[in-house]
């Protein structure tokens, strides 16, 4: 799926083949979207689970709810993407663009954070919780 536009239909057709692989590895099939152009694409509730979004352009995408718990998302950029209350749980966002993203409510517990950019993030009510890691967040000010 490397470097591809789609269209809602073609993501959509996307989550129905994903959903099949999640209840039986024999049907369907597992998202693929890396390198994908998914830029305000609604993904709203998706179920993402286990999904590769690694370099996946998902810039002001519709995240709320979704479940990409266990997702490779490495490198992707969700500048401006919304997040809220979406399950993050151990989530490989290493090296994400995560640049005035809506993270309200996130449950990122577990979730590579490690070299991600969190400028201007809004993280109320997000949780952050790393059991057998030692977890560091630096804030900077704006200039």
């Amino acid at each position: 799926m490397e470097n591809h536009l789609m269209t809602q239909n073609g993501i959509d057709e996307m989550l129905v083949l994903h959903g099949l692989w999640l209840e039986s590895v024999n049907d369907g099939q597992k998202a693929n979207l890396r390198k994908a152009y998914l830029c305000r694409a609604n993904l709203r509730g998706a179920d993402l689970r286990g999904a590769n979004l690694r370099g996946t352009h998902l810039q002001g995408a519709d995240l709320r709810e979704a479940d990409l718990h266990g997702a490779d998302m490495r490198g992707s950029n969700l500048r401006i993407a919304d997040l809220r209350d979406a399950d993050l749980r151990h989530a490989n966002l290493q090296g994400a663009i995560l640049y005035d993203t809506n993270l309200r409510g996130a449950d990122l517990r577990g979730a590579n954070l490690q070299a991600c950019s969190l400028c201007n993030a809004q993280l109320d009510g997000a949780i952050i919780l790393y059991k057998k890691r030692k977890c560091k967040i630096r804030f900077e000010p704006l200039p």
